[in-house]
């Protein structure tokens, strides 16, 4: 890349992806408002540092590092007053290598929007103050091995101190790893308050499910979870651990869902039963069951149409995949809600190739079976779409 590049006073965009950036004694790009920095080979850390600083309406910053780039500075050091939206992608399999331990990412960007961490080598993280408006998605391992079962006493200090940092924000999105690393932490001591956070996004594997409580004990303010479950087995047991029920459950989450499709299993079940039963104020779950067979559909449906709910108002919202659950949830509500069941909406439509959405031969026979049933309720209205 030229260097002219590097005193471009008409530049906006820089997204140079796979090249060598060779290094100068004079920066100055005073346009630049994005630059996305791709497995883009740069000496050393403190280069970085005078691009960024040389940019003074930077908003928008992505520095990606895959696997096989060259990657061997200590310390990612990004300080702009101006940046609204960062992104650091870094991976690779050198977070395991002795020699590549220590690395580093310093962020001093007070007017953050958007800021995602996905780094498998560094192994501590410092961040300035985030606005309250910032959304933050982390996926990160501390420089952890992840087949351990311990978190000694300087580790828990880096976890302690980095969510800390990140305690202000609105919205956060968490990955299965770093959550793992939070259910190491929490066998010695309570995570940090997040006092504002409204917004949770996070992907559990089935052993650290049981810790969810203790980590909304930490959310006294949260009004929406949404969960992605990985590695779970049919018969795996769930023990959510806590003593007492979180405080969000209690006032303010209101909106759950389970983005996993939901196929009948021991902890699934028991999960749904958790919010149902101790979510006073829940107002929508959004659940997904998987097709399978009628009987198995059948039976998940109505286990979870007969659990005791804890708000009077919480909604289930479930999606099915084609198949005869759909029928079933129809015709149960249909032939039980008595006088008060005003209206029932079902979607009957199937996305096809050749015409797109539209009503298949299964459609047909499932509208001839709907308006088949008989109503107790007068008033009740079956709408098809």
């Amino acid at each position: 890349m030229p260097l002219s590049i590097y005193t471009c006073e008409s530049l906006v965009s820089l997204k140079p992806s796979d090249v060598l950036l060779a290094d100068s004694e004079y920066f100055s790009i005073p346009c630049l408002k994005i630059m996305h920095l791709v497995n883009s080979i740069y000496t050393n850390g403190a280069f970085l540092e005078k691009l960024i600083s040389s940019c003074p309406v930077l908003e928008d910053l992505t520095v990606v590092k895959d696997r096989d780039a060259e990657y061997d500075f200590e310390a990612l050091r990004v300080r702009s007053q101006s940046l609204k939206s960062l992104v650091v992608d870094i991976d690779g399999h050198t977070y395991m290598d002795s020699e590549n331990t220590g690395k580093a990412v310093v962020i001093d960007a007070p007017g953050l929007n958007y800021l995602s961490l996905k780094d498998k080598q560094s192994a501590s993280f410092v961040i300035s103050e985030l606005s309250l408006s910032a959304k933050v998605n982390v996926n990160v391992s501390f420089d952890m091995d992840f087949d351990t079962d311990v978190i000694d006493s300087s580790k828990r200090s880096v976890v302690r101190t980095f969510f800390t940092m990140l305690s202000t924000v609105r919205d956060m999105t968490l990955s299965g790893t770093t959550l793992h690393i939070i259910s190491l932490y929490l066998k010695h001591e309570l995570l940090p308050q997040f006092p504002y956070l409204i917004r949770f996004n996070a992907v559990f594997y089935n052993s650290d499910l049981g810790k969810l409580p203790n980590i909304l004990q930490s959310c006294p303010n949260l009004k929406s979870l949404v969960l992605e479950l990985e590695e779970f087995k049919m018969n795996d047991l769930l023990v959510l651990s806590s003593s007492s029920v979180p405080e969000c459950l209690r006032s303010s989450l209101e909106h759950v869902e389970i983005k996993t499709l939901i196929r009948g299993a021991v902890a699934e079940m028991e999960l749904v039963k958790y919010f149902l039963e101790n979510s006073a104020v829940l107002k929508k779950l959004k659940l997904c069951l998987r097709r399978g067979r009628m009987n198995e559909e059948s039976i998940i449906l109505m286990e979870l149409l007969g659990l005791r709910r804890c708000s009077p108002s919480c909604e289930e919202i479930k999606r099915f995949n084609r198949g005869p659950a759909r029928m079933e949830v129809a015709r149960y509500f249909v032939e039980n809600s008595l006088q008060v069941l005003k209206k029932l909406v079902l979607d009957i439509r199937c996305s096809t190739a050749e015409k797109g959405l539209c009503i298949t031969e299964e459609g047909s026979y499932m509208l001839r079976d709907l308006l088949a049933l008989p109503r107790p309720s007068t008033m009740c209205q079956i709408l098809l779409k």
